[in-house]
């Protein structure tokens, strides 16, 4: 099937071939950058020798929980990585601590550790998209019943976003749906997700020329889209003036990681524009504390 020339409007899942070829070529070089340091570092450590840069004991235990983690067959506790490392119970809890704390280990409902949200940003964006969507599912449910709107949580994937979780209060109901892909330029997630792109970034994705008008309110000129942008950058949240659909207006916030990056985009969305600002300082509160929520859980 013949792919669409330019802008690709709201057709869902389309990659242009550059963005697809760079994705592929930094997300391999990621992951094949990581398994080559697991288990080069874990070789040394059998053989009894030093690495190249000589770190100190105590990071050298650190490093060595991380790798085994990193490869071990399964699902690991504490206990059996501190076993499998040979340390004592105390050192390996107080070492895998640290880890969590800086988002490089995670620890699941039923107590096993995995591989922290940290790196799954960086080296596996659909398990980093898996655990968005377990995470954040009931916290975007509890904000559509506060609320009494639709609410969205959703990521930037392919120059898209990417909706992860979707909730609707009785009666409510608009056309997204989970795992599915719109442009980012029409949207009030889209708009949050843009504005955490670098300059550099967000330069090359406004390059690719005019977008497609899907509604009398849609920001179709680049210049006026970074410009737009700005103002979502010192304001901290984006709105949706009926600028994807006539009928569909949408109020957004960032969720960040403990770095400040955003990872993802919290919205909640009206039929009318009235009943989005009404109370709107309220509303943004609410979307504030839900996207705080979804950060102190993933991290």
């Amino acid at each position: 099937m013949s792919q669409p020339e330019g802008r690709s409007g709201l057709h869902m899942g389309y990659t242009s071939p550059r963005t697809a070829q760079r994705a592929l070529a930094i997300g391999g070089s990621k992951k094949s950058m990581i398994t080559n340091y697991c288990v080069n570092f874990r070789e040394i450590r059998r053989a009894g020798g030093k690495s190249e840069y000589a770190p100190s004991k105590s990071l050298d235990k650190t490093l060595l929980l991380l790798t085994e983690l990193l490869t071990y067959p399964n699902e690991a506790t504490a206990l059996q990585l501190a076993e499998k490392c040979c340390l004592p119970r105390a050192t390996a809890y107080r070492h895998l601590a640290a880890l969590a704390r800086h988002g490089l280990i995670f620890r699941d409902r039923n107590g096993s550790l995995l591989p922290g949200t940290m790196l799954l940003e960086v080296f596996d964006q659909a398990d980093f998209s898996r655990r968005l969507g377990e995470v954040g599912r009931p916290v975007v449910s509890a904000l559509a019943k506060t609320v009494g709107m639709v609410a969205h949580l959703g990521i930037f994937e392919q120059d898209m976003v990417t909706y992860v979780t979707k909730s609707e209060p009785e009666g409510e109901a608009v056309f997204t749906r989970e795992s599915h892909q719109l442009e980012a330029y029409c949207s009030g997630i889209g708009k949050v997700l843009l504005a955490g792109l670098s300059s550099t970034e967000l330069d090359e994705y406004l390059s690719e020329g005019a977008f497609p008008s899907l509604t009398k309110n849609t920001i179709t000129d680049p210049h006026a889209l970074a410009k737009e942008i700005g103002e979502v950058r010192k304001s901290g949240h984006s709105v949706d003036c009926g600028e994807i659909e006539d009928t569909l207006f949408c109020l957004a916030v960032p969720v960040v990681d403990p770095k400040g990056r955003t990872i993802a985009g919290l919205s909640v969305s009206a039929r009318t524009q009235e009943l989005l600002e009404r109370d709107r300082p309220a509303r943004l509160l609410d979307l504030q504390k839900a996207s705080e929520e979804i950060s102190r859980l993933l991290y």
